[in-house]
């Protein structure tokens, strides 16, 4: 005579329940402990949602924004430059401001050896980048609705 294999019944709503009851508790816990730790003064390491732009003073960085194109386009605050030009206008506004920081606002189809130029030069003045972009909206319309340009009015890196 064979023996044969079964499967053992579906488990009851009582082995659920006591699943629930562990997930309910673990849930409490865990959203009473860091209102009960800071009653008690235990100092608590909360993530903060912002920007570090916050913490480097205005005066000590200076804005680099650039457009892909041929050639492309850079202004270093409010004035235009060339990328040739970059490294002494850094060195002379590191001496005369005391900038720490370059933030490097771009556009999506900026050459990515340009990027590494970027990093090279700064490195060369001793200060930092910070590099950030500007992606969809600069190819669409007016706040991005939808409408876009026309194809001759397209940034394009060629």
């Amino acid at each position: 005579m064979r023996a044969q294999l079964t499967l053992p019944e579906r488990p009851s709503a009582l082995y659920l329940l006591a699943v629930l009851d562990i997930i309910a508790v673990l849930l409490i816990f865990f959203a009473l402990v860091p209102a009960v730790a800071e009653q008690a003064g235990v100092p608590l390491n909360k993530m903060k949602f912002s920007s570090r732009m916050d913490t480097i003073v205005p005066e000590k960085r200076v804005s680099l924004f650039g457009r892909a194109g041929s050639p492309p386009r850079f202004h270093l605050g409010r004035k235009k430059i060339k990328f040739e030009d970059l490294a002494d206008e850094l060195m002379r506004l590191k001496e005369d401001r005391g900038i720490e920081v370059l933030v490097a606002v771009l556009d999506q189809n900026m050459k990515f050896g340009l990027l590494s130029e970027l990093e090279i030069v700064a490195d060369q003045v001793g200060i930092e980048v910070i590099i950030g972009g500007r992606f969809e909206m600069e190819n669409t319309g007016f706040g991005g609705l939808g409408e876009t340009l026309p194809e001759d009015e397209r940034l394009s890196n060629e």
